[in-house]
């Protein structure tokens, strides 16, 4: 038994879903992704952004204080008694990067971006949070598009953001993790 969508036109069924992921229709033309990115001192958009934020945050004060206080908020001492992000748990140290998705676009006053989670200086911006330095974790839709790369060393007291447009040729090979992203290389 499969329900129908009501006054349907053609009894479509509710279970009827799209190809699955990883079906070659799903698959990025990565030849033309690749060919149409270009070096990054050609790199219009990438200039235009990266001035962008130098700009509004010269001296990068904005941004540490963004992530010192995305991670406070995740482990909310006072209320757990955590302190140290070794602390959180697993799904707790994935919500980091959310918070700090969502601390930043508040803090610079972004606008939501159509396909990527920003729109700055008038071009699509994703953005990435890792503790690890160079453990960013890029999906398949952001291949081809700027993102804005940001770390923290909480016990180094240690940060870094900076602006990358993602190359397939610099990802690691295979299928990635069970989402499909796929870890930046050291050429990258």
């Amino acid at each position: 038994y499969a329900p129908r969508v009501r006054g349907g036109g053609g009894g479509e069924s509710l279970f009827d879903l799209p190809d699955a992921p990883g079906t070659p229709a799903d698959e990025p033309d990565l030849e033309r992704i690749v060919q149409e990115i270009t070096e990054p001192e050609d790199d219009g958009a990438l200039r235009e952004v990266a001035q962008w934020f130098l700009r509004q945050d010269p001296d990068g004060e904005r941004f540490a204080t963004v992530l010192r206080e995305s991670l406070d908020q995740v482990l909310d001492g006072p209320r757990t008694m955590r302190f140290r992000y070794a602390d959180l748990r697993k799904t707790e140290k994935t919500h980091v990067g959310t918070i700090v998705e969502i601390n930043l676009g508040k803090e610079f006053d972004l606008e939501d971006g159509v396909a990527m989670d920003y729109r700055v200086a008038g071009h699509e911006v994703d953005c990435k949070y890792s503790m690890f330095f160079g453990g960013w974790e890029l999906p398949l839709e952001s291949l081809g598009h700027l993102v804005l790369l940001t770390w923290a060393d909480d016990e180094a007291s240690r940060w870094s953001a900076g602006l990358w447009r993602v190359d397939p040729r610099h990802l690691g090979r295979g299928a990635g993790n069970r989402d499909r992203k796929k870890k930046m290389l050291k050429s990258g």
